[in-house]
């Protein structure tokens, strides 16, 4: 998936920006609403070439960036990781924005329940809220096929947190090839 950009959601400090910018070699851009995290992510970017943080919510970013984008036909990779505020969990409204301005695209969303692997973490909230596929279901629109990783939490490193696939346009056409992944129904049972 030859991607123009990537972009992340909810840089916190930026580590994973920077990874991002450097794992991909392409331009790399992020926001971050809370003023102290923003301020030490930026500083931990500045000097990798092409990487940028912007202090603003999620959804004003992705509603700006997807508006500068040079061809409708531009290739994006979106990482979505700005949901820890059980108050203000903007990732209905970011697939939202996604799905009604950007054709192709791959988008990950971090802290997902994995339906078939509970030792994936994920995040719950207060009230019951979980970054699950039950939650896909009252997006709109839908996104109808999801698409998990293949290997099991027990061969995984690191955090071991769960996380999900989506795709637009050719984006979704090599997720569907793509035999590290495998397709769920968001709008079946699970």
């Amino acid at each position: 998936f030859p991607s123009h950009d990537m972009v992340e959601t909810g840089a916190h400090r930026g580590v994973t920006t920077k990874f991002l910018a450097q794992a991909f070699g392409v331009k790399t851009l992020s926001c971050e609403i809370h003023p102290d995290y923003f301020w030490e992510g930026r500083w931990r970017t500045l000097a990798q070439r092409g990487c940028r943080i912007f202090p603003e919510d999620t959804r004003e970013f992705l509603r700006r960036l997807s508006s500068r984008m040079a061809t409708p036909e531009d290739r994006v990779l979106i990482y979505l990781d700005a949901h820890w505020d059980p108050q203000d969990l903007p990732l209905l409204e970011e697939l939202k924005i996604i799905h009604s301005r950007i054709r192709h695209a791959i988008i990950l969303i971090d802290d997902f329940r994995h339906p078939e692997d509970p030792g994936y973490g994920f995040d719950e909230y207060a009230g019951g809220v979980k970054i699950e596929l039950k939650l896909l279901k009252r997006a709109d629109p839908v996104f109808h096929q999801v698409f998990f990783p293949v290997l099991a939490s027990s061969q995984e490193t690191g955090m071991k947190r769960g996380s999900a696939y989506l795709g637009l346009g050719s984006g979704l056409t090599l997720l569907e090839t793509c035999k590290e992944l495998k397709k769920f129904s968001a709008v079946g049972d699970s």
